[in-house]
């Protein structure tokens, strides 16, 4: 704080000019400090005299200058996860994939419009379904086993690949990303991150079945083979026999015919 305005050292004449020019005489300012950075200032001016101002005032400006320091932190703070938030909520919604969430008994609790639009219910119905409902039957049980063990094992994540049916009835494989969702150290629930990859499994299955066929065409291949090489040889061998009766005599004299 400054007591007289003319006490201002020679070194601070812009200062002093400007206190000097707009009449004040004393003044007491605090910074604003938070996180290591100054935030701003906080002041009172007198215009018509001096003042020495006691340390109780300048403890309790600083005081109010920490409550405003902290006040314009969470603001900031509140603004930048009020933004994070916005962008997460487009990357979300916008997303190709499928990203949804459960509670920890596996009962849907958000869904984006990918899921919605895949899956084909509504954001209204999918949040009374258990995710279990909407796998195939004949994969649910696996599917069911396999997450209850990423829960007991508390296992972060984990990737696994499941038929699931949708509204209209079409089956669509999915391979999913599936990770914990933590508060306080506690499992609250499920977070998803799933894709549509009913292309790439039928064309695998493509793949497998021209593999298939090739074989069986081997083997048949293989077996015709075989059996021509067996019938030619039996006459062949006969015939070899009878040149080497006829040759060793034993078949009686050959004749001029």
């Amino acid at each position: 704080y400054i007591q007289r305005s003319a006490d201002i050292p020679e070194d601070a004449v812009a200062e002093r000019e400007i206190l000097v020019g707009e009449d004040v005489q004393s003044l007491i300012v605090v910074p604003m400090i938070s996180r290591g950075s100054l935030r701003g200032f906080l002041g009172f001016e007198i215009v018509n005299k001096d003042k020495a101002w006691p340390e109780s005032m300048v403890s309790m400006l600083e005081i109010v200058g920490n409550v405003i320091s902290g006040a314009l932190e969470r603001r900031i703070v509140n603004k930048a996860l009020l933004e994070s938030e916005e962008r997460y909520r487009q990357i979300v919604e916008n997303s190709n994939d499928i990203i949804y969430e459960t509670d920890i008994r596996g009962y849907f609790s958000s869904v984006n419009h990918a899921g919605i639009r895949i899956i084909g219910y509504s954001e209204e119905e999918l949040l009374k379904k258990h995710f279990l409902d909407i796998i195939h039957p004949e994969y649910r049980k696996e599917a069911e086993r396999f997450y209850k063990t990423q829960l007991v094992k508390r296992i972060r994540n984990t990737y696994y690949e499941l038929l699931v049916v949708a509204k209209d009835g079409r089956e669509i494989f999915i391979g999913q990303n599936v990770q914990l969702v933590m508060n306080s150290g506690r499992v609250v629930g499920f977070q998803g991150l799933a894709r549509d990859i009913t292309d790439r499994v039928k064309a695998e299955e493509s793949m497998k079945e021209a593999h298939r066929k090739l074989a069986s065409l081997d083997r048949m291949k293989s077996d015709f083979l075989s059996t021509v090489s067996h019938e030619l040889r039996t006459p062949i061998a006969i015939m070899r026999e009878g040149v080497s009766l006829c040759l060793d005599g034993i078949a009686g004299r050959l004749n001029k015919k």
